[in-house]
């Protein structure tokens, strides 16, 4: 970097440069941005999530809630508060140079589309761009799916770190990836002022593992996994969760490891509350 024209002769070679002010395309701009706008968003009386820190909330006193979630430079604004939503935007384009997009259609390779039924999310493109990419097309992960009062939040189809032993380890390791994304999930829903009840249900398609993760018994087949299976009994035990079992032909997460048949894959489907973005254009 040079000084900038009129300085050259003012300042010896030995001297070392101090650079007051962030620019683009330097190691710590991004960081220097997200402080910069971070400020401003607790100045509008926003609040940061604690479980998601780049998750900005703000609740009326009409009950009424704006959600703001920023990535780099890339902004959703969402919420049941119309006029709030709308003072945002007039104060962040006061701070900032801002485009608004209106109505969000693509954001960080998630597709959105609305219709009547709703608005519907899909990475079809790019989970196949990936995983022809790292040669992944005819693996078998472990995944899991949430729901919040009977909608899809979140799901997840993740390759395990260790070759399992037996289907019973399999499950201990979903189960424990499960447990922990509810555990996150209610702790985000509770700044967002939604309070789940205890227990939460996780479902299980496999009575073995479900039998060992309530029996304090160490058994010579599962020594291997025992820090999963303790952290499973331990979250049963205090009331966080209660695990259920679902026969196989009914276990949604099936969609997220394996090929199915066409008549279960279009039933599971139907249940996610999925639907073909190209037939609500």
């Amino acid at each position: 970097m040079d000084l900038p024209l009129g300085f050259e002769g003012k300042f010896s070679i030995e001297r070392v440069r101090r650079l007051k002010k962030s620019l683009y395309g330097l190691k710590q701009s991004p960081c220097a941005w997200f402080e910069r706008f971070v400020k401003s968003l607790l100045k509008f009386g926003y609040h940061q999530s604690q479980g998601y820190h780049t998750l900005f909330i703000k609740q009326s006193h009409e009950k009424k809630i704006t959600a703001l979630i920023v990535y780099i430079d890339e902004i959703i604004v969402i919420g049941d508060d119309v006029e709030e939503m709308q003072n945002l935007k007039g104060k962040l384009a006061k701070e900032f140079e801002i485009k608004d997009l209106e109505n969000l259609r693509y954001f960080l390779s998630i597709e959105v589309t609305r219709s009547k039924r709703g608005i519907y999310v899909a990475q079809r493109k790019y989970i196949l761009d990936l995983l022809n990419e790292i040669g992944m097309l005819g693996c078998k992960p472990v995944g899991y799916c949430t729901f919040v009062s009977s909608n899809l939040v979140t799901w997840r189809s993740k390759k395990q770190h260790v070759v399992a032993w037996s289907s019973v380890e399999v499950e201990f390791r979903a189960m424990t990836l499960g447990i922990c994304e509810l555990m996150w999930l209610k702790g985000l829903l509770r700044e967002l002022q939604v309070n789940l009840e205890n227990p939460m249900r996780l479902y299980c398609d496999n009575k073995d593992a479900i039998t060992i993760a309530h029996l304090p018994v160490q058994y010579d087949r599962t020594k291997h996994v025992e820090m999963d299976r303790h952290f499973i009994k331990e979250k049963i035990d205090s009331g966080l969760i209660r695990t259920l079992f679902v026969a196989s032909k009914l276990q949604l997460a099936d969609v997220f490891t394996k090929g199915v048949q066409n008549p279960t894959f279009n039933s599971i489907v139907s249940k996610l509350g999925m639907k073909d973005i190209f037939e609500l254009a």
